[in-house]
Parts: structure tokens; sequence; C-alpha cells
């Protein structure tokens, strides 16, 4: 059972714990024979390790590269040093919490969901999984998102539930996809094709693994690619195609080895027994064999099960009863636990608390930004009013201001005309001087007494005339000039 982690820089390897009955002698002396024949690139592994080890007790600073350091060295002594790997892991969990460093608490909860995957422990491991799903959400952690919807639906296909490791599954494609992690899209494949095997869907298998056969070729990670090898040895075994099944078992041994993977190295020695029929019984016998040592050093009860199980199956068809009620005991030991009934039943529960959890969150959200749009609209509404109230009284004002103005101005051209007339009068007075009136009159007066008539009469014509020029030019705001001269003569 393989359960997908962050990528990181350097080369990943996942977490296995749990408790394993104690190997027989024969089982001891072939785990000697197999600690010597690990390859190079799997020694290289343990230097380095050492060396990440030697900086992480040289490194004085609590900071965020020493968390990933420490993460990168519980995952490579996962498989070498169960209790060192656990430890790193709490480190990791106890620094990312007094640092708030919301990815490493991500990544911690990845961790401890597959070491509780591991121990068989569905429920708790997908409450860890849905957990590190909030955080990766909550910082922006697209990749460790898409690692925990993945390693979800490990959870569920080791229950059988492969329909619920489908929707888990095929959520985590198009995150990994939208990161450019094409390691995780080929694992997500590769995952989808065991699933359609388990259920007999031969072609939806074959499928899915040459969807994501681009993408383990393009990492070029001997990881993937064996997990990718045994898929097509098994649907070339299932289709009798037993020389093409053993040269891709084969090429899935090699890959293995050279990554250094046991777990992989287990799963194919596995397959081989259980798909290759053309092979006797004491063949397979040895195959097993391999595989259940390496599954007991490992610490992987789901394995041993399935191990058991197929050599008590053998061991039953020879008629060696001993040995195939010994394995059958061993199978159901563990199956009981794994695979019980509430087992299934409180990883279904936990799945809907934190479904249920999750809804009542976007609830949440939905109704503050609910909110919030309201309280927006809101202000947009006041400003406009306020805005509206401010054009309003901007034209009441500028109204008020126009009818000032056009008071002021008649008022203006009232006082203007009344100066005119008062100007006029005041011209008119000029030129009717009473003194100049009473002496014409005295001196008509005096003609008249002298009895010098036509005198009088002629001064009386042009004082007629003179009164009458005056009249007439005060009526008009222009005099031509011939009359004013003939009025000053």
């Amino acid at each position: 059972m393989i359960a997908e982690l962050p990528e990181n820089d350097c080369k990943k390897i996942l977490i296995k714990r749990l408790t394993t009955p104690k190997p027989q002698l024969f089982r001891a002396l072939f785990f000697l024979l197999l600690l010597l024949s690990v390859s190079p690139e799997a020694r290289s592994q343990d230097s380095y390790v050492d060396s990440l080890i030697h900086w992480v007790d040289t490194h004085p600073r609590n900071d965020s590269a020493r968390i990933h350091t420490m993460h990168t060295i519980s995952y490579m002594l996962s498989e070498k040093d169960v209790s060192r790997s656990f430890e790193y892991y709490e480190r990791v969990s106890r620094l990312s919490d007094s640092l708030n460093f919301t990815y490493g608490k991500a990544l911690g909860n990845i961790n401890l969901g597959i070491l509780l995957f591991n121990a068989g422990n569905f429920q708790s491991s997908n409450k860890a999984y849905f957990k590190a799903i909030d955080e990766a959400r909550e910082c922006g952690a697209a990749r460790v998102e898409a690692v925990a919807l993945h390693n979800i639906g490990e959870n569920f296909a080791s229950l059988k539930d492969y329909e619920r490791c489908r929707q888990y599954v095929l959520q985590a494609i198009p995150i990994n996809t939208s990161v450019a992690a094409w390691r995780g899209v080929a694992l997500n494949y590769e995952m989808l094709h065991r699933c359609d095997l388990e259920e007999g869907r031969f072609s939806g298998a074959r499928s899915n693994l040459d969807k994501g056969m681009p993408f383990a070729l393009r990492k070029k990670d001997n990881y993937i690619l064996s997990m990718f090898y045994c898929g097509y040895g098994k649907l070339h075994a299932i289709s009798n195609e037993y020389d093409s099944a053993t040269y891709y078992f084969s090429k899935a041994i090699a890959a293995s080895q050279q990554a250094g993977d046991l777990r992989n190295e287990f799963q194919v020695y596995l397959a081989e027994a259980k798909y290759l029929r053309n092979l006797s019984a004491v063949t397979k016998i040895a195959l097993l064999t391999k595989a259940i040592t390496i599954a007991e050093r490992t610490k992987y009860p789901e394995g041993i099960a399935n191990d058991a199980e197929q050599l008590s199956a053998i061991y039953d068809s020879l008629g060696n009863k001993d040995s195939s009620l010994r394995y059958y005991r061993l199978y159901r030991s563990l199956t009981d636990s794994l695979f019980s009934e509430n087992n299934q039943r409180n990883t279904i529960v936990n799945e809907s608390e934190w479904t249920v959890k999750k809804k009542e969150l976007e609830n949440s959200n939905l109704k503050a930004l609910t909110t919030d749009q309201e309280k927006r609209i809101a202000s947009k509404n006041t400003l406009l009013l306020m805005v509206g109230l401010g054009f309003v009284l901007t034209i009441i004002i500028a109204f008020l201001l126009y009818k000032s103005f056009q008071s002021k101005k008649s008022k203006d051209v009232s006082q203007y005309k009344q100066k005119i007339t008062e100007t006029e009068m005041q011209a008119l007075q000029a030129q009717m001087n009473p003194h100049f009136f009473f002496n014409s009159l005295n001196s008509i007066e005096n003609f008249i007494m002298q009895n010098e008539k036509k005198l009088a009469s002629d001064y009386l014509n042009k004082f007629a005339r003179f009164i009458r020029s005056i009249l007439d030019s005060s009526s008009n705001e222009l005099i031509e000039i011939n009359k004013d001269l003939e009025t000053l003569q």
C-alpha cells in the first residue's frame, strides 16, 4: 500500500510504522542476506540522511529550513528506523506549533496520517488528512492538499471502498496538474488503476496506467516506475501473456531496488505469486517468503495479511495443513483488526463529520461574504444618497444665487433708471432756471407796460419756442446738433 507525500528537495520515502510479530529464524537469516543485497543507491541514502542529521544538530536556528530538513529525515528513516522517524516527525510537529508555521503543521498531519494508516487506524488517519487539507488551504499549499486527498483515497482503497477512493483521487488530479506536480499526477492515475484492477475493470486499469505513464517517465523516478511496471505485469499476467508479465515484473524489481524501496519490491513479489499462474507452488512460496520478510521488516500489517493469505492457500493445496492453518490465523488476526466493520463505519463517519464541518465553514464564509456585501451595498447606497442630496442642495443654492443675482441686477437697473431720471430732471431744471424764467417774464411785462407790443410779441414768441425746444429735448436721449444750436441761440 502506497501513500503519497509532498515533493521535497530530496528523494521522498514513505513513513511506515507498526508493531509486528517477531520473524522466525529462517526469516531473520533471509533478512540479513537482504540487507547485504541493498543497492548502492539505497546505501547512499544512509550517508545523505547522516548529513541531514548533522546539519540539524549544528544548525542553531529554529526556522522553516530546520522543519523541512527534519521532515525529510523522518521520511528517509521511515523504513530503516521507525522510532527515530517518529521522533523527527514529533520534532517537526512541535516546532511548527511553536512557530505557528501552518505549512509545517500540514506536513506533520500528512506524516501522522501515514503513521496511522500503516497502523490500520484508518479513522484517525483520515482525521489527520482532513486537518492537513484545512491547514493547506489556509496557507495556500495546493500540493499538500492534493497529497492529503490522494492519501484519503488510499485509506478507502485499503477498506475496499473503491468508489470513495476514486472520488478523492479524482479531486487531487486537477490540483496536481495546476501546480505542475507531475509525480503526484502519475501516482493518482496509478491509484485509479489499482481500483479498476481490484474490481475487474481491466480496460479501465490499462487506460489509467497509459494516462499516468507519461508523467512517470517525465519524472524518471524509479519509485514510481516500479509501481507502473508492476501494474503492467499484472495486466499481462491476467491476459496469460506470461513472458511480457515476467518482463515487466523484472523491470519493477530492478527499479524498486535502484530506488532502495522495499515496499515496492514487496508488492512485485506478491504480484508475481498471485498473478503468474504458470509458476510452481515452490516458486510461489519462495516469492511470498521474500515478500513477507520485507513486510515484517517494514512493519506493514496489510502486506503481511495479504501475503499470509496466499501462503495459507498454497500450503493448503500442497496438503501442508499446519503451515496453512498458521498463516491463515496470522491473516485473520490482522484482517480482523485492520478491516473490521467497525473500522470501516468509523472511517466513513469521520469523513461525514469533516464534510459537514466543511459545509458549515463554507456556509459561514458565505454568510460573512453576504454580510460584507450588504455592508458594501449599504455604504454605496449611503454614498449615492449623499451625492444626490449634495446635487439637489447645489441646484437649490445655484437657484437662490441666481435669483439673488437677478434681484440685485433688477435693483441695480431700477437704481440706474432712477438716477437717469434724476439726472434728466436735474438737466431739465438746469435748463429751466427759475431766475431766467422770472427775468424773461418781467421783460415781457415791461414791454407791454411801455406799449411796445411788437417787442413784447417777439420776445414772447422766442420764449415759447425755447420752452418747446427744452420740453422736446427732455423726451429724447439723443438731440440733433442743429436743434441744440437753435436752442442755445
